[in-house]
């Protein structure tokens, strides 16, 4: 699953010795959430097929028509909410106890296909300890009585070995059960078998009939990143969903901000019930830092199903080397968040400190409510809980997007290899004023963005070291989550190209409630960068990490002298540095807005520059420089209140001087009207 995983295998070796010390994980491997949380799509209605039967469970288990046979021996199948595809409730079977061999049927009522040509039954699933403890799931058919096991015939059977459950946040499992078309009086039951096994969900459970011709378009390859310079083949995988055979046109499209740059048709003949992939002709990207919008698109004339006719993807050339960022769901009385927590203590430990990977420990209510790095922050705690979906800890999440549940392993070596993808940007928490708490952020965006993109710069402040024992073993607590600021939507930024930097107000210890210390020496400032629009929604493209004793306040002996002075409708500015730097970069923020100025070397190690603001105000100016090849450094910063300028029809002088190839001309006017230069 990893290409790098080799080049890791001495520290995963480390890694699995600690977080695997046991044969076998234990069943209590996380704690679910007394009182689960989450909003969850509304249970779907506008379906354009016919359907013979269609449920979600939230009126029962079973519900109205239905039936259960049990083995008597444990839990049988009950209503959930613990986890949902949609709507608030799920159907579920929660493994027993050792010795209490289950099994478990959720029988549907009797079904009329009278008249059906084909069939589908279509149902969504998660699960819990199935690949470690899971026996058999079956999908069961009976055409005589929906009471006798004997009856029922597996139409279909799962163990772990050949079936990954893809959970509620996947793809359904979809069959075909066009055998049982026309027939009446079918039953259908959901069997589950185990001993001291695992817990399975199901929902939205729907048989229809196909639409007589329907070709869907199923996913555009490549996707994520390629080489600059390397030919690739674009490929559409298409399936005929429909009862006849087709023949058509299949086209693949890659757009750049919306620009076709390349389309290819390519023709197809598919019978029913088939899929197959479409190659198309040749490809080869030529520039680096573009993202390439992909869409195949199925040109069935006679196609009753538009809604499946594209399937869009992309793949990127961006420069390679990226920040991840991982949440972990936690509890300081949670016993199975202890073997997390170690896990990750022992990585950070290594990389941490190197700011080449992030981590926010968000603290939930359960198992100990008086976990005192929730108790502090309730309301954003809570908040990422919401987004999330977590109904049990340990859980764990990379850069907004990949579920790793309670698999320490599994999300550390994701992160480990992520740190080697490509990425658009680079987040810099720069500076830390310890004055006025406040921290200045550079989002430098060097990638064409996904179209659809609704970026947000959010920055939070996690502490370490926390002493706090809340009955689960640990006293110490690092990489808490203690703060989003403005909160966990973030400030809304450009996706253009370019360079910003932002002031961010960070006040310490907003709350303000004692619980938590808030140590100066343990704070780091965690800024991410998350889409929150309809391209990739909530995924992290990028994160920067420092501790803020490592950004605050910084003066270098290079600089020499910093110098402001106002006039109406604008700043000068002077700087001289006793030791010459490669390159220097001036700020000024108004409403906490970066804008980069220009300016002039006057020779000598003195530097000017002129910023015009006529309509007055307050500006802070910073100033950053750099050697040759290395990060930017915050050399000072200066607050200013500037008069709004008189304005009177005026034209200023030339800067630089006319004798260059370029020069620029300022003019004033005192009221708007026509003018000739």
């Amino acid at each position: 699953m990893y290409a790098s995983l080799k080049r890791h295998s001495l520290w995963l070796g480390v890694l699995l010795v600690l977080v695997m010390g046991s044969t076998a994980l234990a069943h209590d491997a996380f704690v679910p959430c007394p009182d689960p949380v989450g909003t969850h799509p509304a249970v779907p209605t506008d379906f354009t097929r016919l359907n013979y039967l269609f449920e979600s469970f939230e009126g029962s288990v079973p519900p109205a028509g239905w039936s259960i046979m049990t083995s008597g021996v444990s839990t049988t199948w009950e209503q959930s909410s613990t986890m949902v595809h949609s709507g608030d409730w799920s159907a579920v079977v929660h493994y027993g106890p050792q010795g209490a061999m289950q099994d478990e049927w959720l029988v549907t009522p009797a079904l009329d296909f009278t008249g059906a040509a084909a069939l589908y039954l279509e149902f969504f699933e998660d699960q819990a300890y199935w690949d470690g403890y899971g026996l058999r799931h079956h999908l069961a058919v009976s055409t005589t009585v929906p009471d006798d096991p004997a009856a029922f015939t597996m139409v279909e059977t799962w163990t772990p070995s050949d079936h990954t459950v893809n959970g509620f946040g996947g793809d359904p499992v979809v069959l075909n059960l066009s055998d049982y078309a026309g027939m009446t009086g079918v039953y259908f039951a959901f069997r589950y078998e185990g001993d001291w096994a695992d817990d399975w969900f199901i929902d939205d459970v729907r048989i229809y009939e196909p639409s007589d011709y329907d070709l869907a378009a199923l996913e555009a390859r490549p996707h994520d990143h390629v080489d600059v310079g390397v030919m690739l083949v674009p490929v559409g995988l298409v399936k005929n969903v429909g009862l006849n055979t087709v023949s058509c046109n299949v086209r693949y499209e890659i757009l750049v901000e919306d620009a076709v740059v390349y389309s290819n048709e390519v023709g197809i003949y598919l019978a029913p019930d088939t899929q197959t992939y479409v190659d198309f002709e040749p490809f080869t990207p030529d520039a680096e830092g573009v993202y390439y919008e992909t869409v195949v698109t199925t040109l069935l004339d006679v196609d009753e199903d538009p809604s499946n006719d594209e399937a869009r993807g992309g793949f990127n050339t961006y420069p390679l080397g990226h920040v991840p960022l991982a949440f972990l769901f936690t509890n300081s009385g949670c016993g199975p968040c202890v073997q997390a927590n170690q896990g990750w203590d022992a990585y950070m430990a290594e990389h941490g400190d190197e700011n080449q990977i992030a981590l926010m420990r968000i603290h939930a209510w359960w198992p100990y409510a008086g976990d005192i790095m929730y108790v502090a922050n309730s309301s954003q705690c809570t908040a990422y809980i919401n987004e999330y979906g977590v109904n049990g800890v340990p859980d764990m999440w990379l850069d907004g997007l990949a579920s790793f549940g309670t698999d320490t392993q599994g999300i550390i070596a994701a992160a480990e290899d992520a740190r080697f993808d490509p990425s658009p940007m680079s987040v810099t928490p720069l500076f830390w004023n310890t004055a006025t708490e406040q921290l200045t952020v550079e989002v430098d965006i060097q990638s064409t963005m996904p179209p659809g993109v609704d970026l947000r710069l959010v920055s939070c402040i996690t502490e370490d070291g926390i002493e706090h024992n809340g009955g689960n073993g640990e006293p110490i607590h690092n990489q808490a989550f203690l703060y989003a600021y403005p909160d966990m939507d973030g400030t809304a930024i450009p996706s253009d190209i370019g360079t910003y930097t932002y002031t961010v107000d960070m006040p310490l210890n907003p709350l303000d409630d004692g619980t938590i210390p808030w140590e100066f020496a343990n704070l780091r400032a965690t800024c991410y960068v998350q889409d929150r629009g309809s391209a990739d929604f909530r995924k992290i493209y990028e994160t920067g990490t420092r501790f803020l004793t490592e950004i605050m306040d910084v003066t270098p002996v290079a600089l020499s002298a910093f110098d402001l002075s106002s006039r109406p409708g604008a700043v000068d500015i002077a700087w001289e540095s006793a030791t010459e730097l490669a390159d220097f970069r001036l700020m000024r923020f108004v409403d906490g807005v970066g804008t980069q100025l220009a300016y002039a070397t006057a020779g000598q190690g003195r530097y000017t520059a002129e910023d015009l603001l006529p309509e007055g105000g307050d500006a802070q100016y910073q100033l950053y420089g750099r050697q040759s090849g290395e990060d930017w450094m915050f050399l000072r910063s200066e607050n200013v209140q500037v008069d709004p300028a008189v304005l009177v029809s005026r034209l200023d002088r030339c800067w630089p001087n006319p004798f260059n190839p370029k020069t620029t001309v300022r003019y004033t006017l005192a009221e708007a009207g026509p003018v000739q230069l």
